[in-house]
């Protein structure tokens, strides 16, 4: 850096050594590199600034090479019960927390994505945490360039309470309060592909003789009561057929 016209400018200096006038002699190049100096400046500080976001973010943000762990965050930490942000860096690959039978579809998904195929939406998956928990996470994935090569970013924001209140929810929309098995409207749903698909199967629909003589004796908390026995009775066999069991109404059930 040298002054020059009220400011400082960074040069390049190049020498080497000629001949002049049959003399050795030493011929000097000057390059002008301040713009390129400033300009690698500035993305030095943009590249410590974003760091520095990264790592104070709440969201939990993962940024992996071939799923090795490239840079991670202190939320993502928490999030995931590892013991520290050195135990995750120290790992050869994160793959090990998607749960097995996941494996290929997170491969494929890192591929599309280096493939400039990066989804213009979040993502709902399950984890195995380091400390035995199992949590639902809504992903963000893309590309960025990590110390000069392509590396996938992931934003976690975590979503198990909202994914299994969900859960519960379409489960009681298709099982019967009573009895647990599926309701009249879950079984017009079921059966539909069987249908469509022209599969051969049987039906059947059970119902108890007199079922209003024990109502009228016993009262119904023992009528729900034997309702549910021959629900259970019913499923027990029935799954071991790979069948399926519902309500259809009263004491009435369809198999």
């Amino acid at each position: 850096d040298i002054p020059a016209n009220a400011r400082n400018i960074s040069i390049f200096c190049l020498s080497h050594v000629i001949e002049l006038n049959n003399k050795p002699a030493l011929e000097v190049h000057v390059i002008d590199i301040t713009s390129m100096l400033e300009a690698q400046r500035k993305r030095h500080e943009s590249d410590l600034m974003y760091r520095k976001l990264l790592s104070t973010s709440k969201q939990g943000i993962l940024i992996h090479r071939n799923f090795k762990p490239l840079m991670v965050n202190q939320a993502w930490v928490e999030q995931q019960g590892a013991e520290s942000i050195e135990q995750v860096l120290a790992m050869d690959s994160i793959i090990s927390i998607i749960p097995e039978d996941q494996h290929s579809n997170a491969i494929r998904r890192c591929e599309s994505i280096l493939n400039g195929n990066t989804p213009n939406f979040s993502s709902v998956v399950s984890n195995h945490c380091f400390d035995g928990s199992y949590k639902y996470f809504n992903i963000y994935d893309n590309v960025i360039n990590w110390e000069g090569e392509d590396a996938i970013q992931v934003i976690l924001e975590e979503v198990t309470d909202k994914v299994l209140l969900e859960k519960e929810l379409l489960y009681r929309a298709m099982h019967d309060d009573l009895t647990q098995v599926l309701n009249r409207r879950a079984i017009y749903d079921w059966i539909k592909k069987p249908v469509n698909q022209q599969i051969e199967m049987s039906c059947m629909l059970i119902d108890i003789d007199d079922f209003k003589l024990i109502n009228d004796q016993f009262g119904h908390s023992v009528g729900d009561a034997v309702i549910k026995h021959l629900a259970d009775s019913i499923k027990t066999h029935v799954e071991l057929l790979n069948g399926v069991v519902g309500r259809w109404g009263g004491e009435e059930f369809i198999v």
